[in-house]
């Protein structure tokens, strides 16, 4: 999003429980980077129990951006 503060993380569920969840992004933390995991990137989001799986042959537009956005370890 502008300014730098949030991030969308969209999924796709079996139950369609939940296709898209906008949370500030310093509650988000991501537990490897891009060029340590062989197929999905897991990234932790602060109150929800489960990790969200991006996959790494995914389309990333602007890899620099993401490293230093949703690609940086925090801790939660």
């Amino acid at each position: 999003h502008r300014g730098g503060q949030a991030v969308t993380l969209r999924t796709h569920s079996p139950f369609g429980l939940r296709d898209s969840l906008t949370v500030p992004l310093r509650d988000v933390s991501c537990r490897a980077h891009r060029s340590q995991v062989p197929a999905a990137l897991p990234v932790k989001v602060r109150g929800v129990t489960f990790y969200f799986l991006l996959d790494r042959a995914g389309q990333f537009l602007n890899p620099q951006l993401f490293d230093v956005t949703v690609g940086a370890y925090r801790k939660l």
